[in-house]
């Protein structure tokens, strides 16, 4: 039977070429100089797409209105002050969180930032592993999944922080239905080709 003839050489190599086909490229979203989209509003709903897949990025904020009009990004006034002030961003759908990028942040744990990524909370300052603060960007040893229900939660580590969100990059996840979908196309694909080829 035909089918039998594709050896498991030819199959590793399709699934190989499938899923580089299925490579999204980062998504970096910039929140800075933004000017109305935020201004004046505590959440803000970001249609976003990333390679074929769509979907909603929600910013809110806690303490006071988002404000991305004086060239940074933070609550009330261009940053985020203290505890009580904080932003977290919610998603549609699974995304990779790769990177987060802030500014103005200077010292040590006194004017940091306390990360939180699908609940693990991370606190950011000058001389932490893996956060130099110049500049003031923070990426994971490894991506972080945060899936539809979770969340990503900004706010200072003391009450004397005060820094701005700058950009955030990270990768939306292919859902199961679309790597099946992609997997049968691969597939009719070495088919077609092995095809030709006797013919």
């Amino acid at each position: 039977m035909f089918f039998g003839e594709i050896n498991m050489k030819k199959l590793f190599i399709g699934v190989v070429v499938l899923m580089g086909g299925m490579a999204y490229a980062d998504l970096l979203y910039d929140f800075t100089d933004k000017g109305g989209t935020f201004d004046g509003q505590t959440s803000v709903v970001i249609p976003l797409t990333d390679g074929a897949i769509s979907f909603n990025m929600t910013v809110s904020g806690s303490g006071g209105n988002l404000n991305s009009n004086l060239g940074n990004f933070g609550i009330g006034d261009d940053q985020i002050d203290g505890t009580s002030e904080s932003i977290t961003l919610t998603f549609s759908k699974p995304i990779d969180f790769k990177a987060i990028e802030f500014g103005s942040m200077v010292g040590g744990i006194s004017d940091g930032a306390n990360l939180t990524v699908a609940g693990s909370a991370i606190d950011l300052y000058t001389g932490v592993s893996g956060f130099d603060g110049t500049p003031d960007i923070y990426t994971p040893a490894s991506p972080i999944r945060v899936n539809v229900g979770q969340s990503i939660v900004i706010t200072g580590s003391s009450e004397t922080s005060s820094f701005d969100l700058e950009n955030m990059t990270f990768e939306a996840v292919p859902e199961p239905a679309t790597m099946s979908l992609v997997g049968i196309g691969g597939l009719l694909a070495l088919i077609v080709r092995r095809t030709k080829k006797q013919n």
